[in-house]
């Protein structure tokens, strides 16, 4: 998978000139995804290794807040950052979601993909975060707004429902600036919607930073990604991949 195929229908210069940074959009369904790109094996993976010192984790409860940062983590001898595994099925198990950041290194796909996001994007730098839940109850936030991250969804699992909302051109004299999160009456009150759509596997969108949304999670099992880029003056992540085999000499 390439920046082209993330972009389309546009093509990449039409991307950039017309919608980056201007409006909130609907992509076409990748018929590829998500064999070409990353796998349920490779994260499952991810989070049984032992080593995820950089995988960071984080819940959305059932009633639709933030889980404390350290919920998950325990510490031991060598590190802060041992992930509490049974608690985390647990929590799944109970209809809660699960937030897992710093993926952008789980394979040598996605890898590539940001490497190009970066290099079309010149002056932003890229993560891949995994929203996963297990259908049972799940929520995710209320309607809210990020920044000053620019995000791609794209739908790996299950299906998840999507309202995009046109921000007013006053939108700071009906939202102060420090507000994240409002009530669904409020938006209805005070905001237009852009676009609804229902987000199937392959299917993505993008939303320029400060884009109000709110999404509905299906009763199903789902794994939704969500590529973020951020305008940043700091060197990117050193995604360079570790080739052993080459440093032992093995084939």
């Amino acid at each position: 998978m390439e920046v082209s195929d993330l972009l389309r229908p546009f093509t990449p210069k039409d991307f950039k000139a017309n919608i980056f940074n201007q409006k909130a959009v609907l992509l076409r369904k990748n018929e590829g995804f998500p064999l070409n790109l990353l796998t349920v094996d490779e994260i499952q993976t991810a989070l049984n290794n032992g080593a995820n010192l950089t995988q960071s984790v984080r819940g959305i409860s059932k009633n639709g807040s933030k889980m404390h940062p350290q919920m998950f983590y325990q510490a031991n001898f060598q590190s802060s950052f041992v992930l509490k595994k049974k608690l985390i099925n647990e929590f799944m198990e109970e209809g809660n979601t699960l937030i897992v950041h710093n993926c952008s290194q789980l394979n040598t796909n996605v890898t590539t993909l940001f490497a190009q996001l970066e290099e079309f994007f010149y002056g932003m730098h890229g993560d891949l975060h995994l929203w996963i839940s297990s259908g049972r109850g799940a929520r995710s936030l209320d309607p809210h707004r990020d920044r000053p991250q620019h995000k791609f969804y794209m739908q790996m699992v299950g299906e998840t429902n999507w309202t995009v909302y046109q921000n007013p051109v006053d939108v700071s004299n009906i939202v102060e600036d420090s507000i994240v999160t409002c009530s669904d009456e409020f938006m209805k009150k005070n905001f237009q919607i852009a676009f609804t759509a229902t987000l199937c596997p392959g299917d993505s969108l993008y939303m320029p930073p400060g884009t109000f949304h709110r999404v509905i999670v299906d009763e199903k099992p789902r794994i939704s990604l969500s590529f973020l880029l951020v305008p940043s003056e700091c060197p990117p992540i050193d995604r360079t991949h570790i080739d052993l085999r080459h440093l032992l000499s093995i084939k």
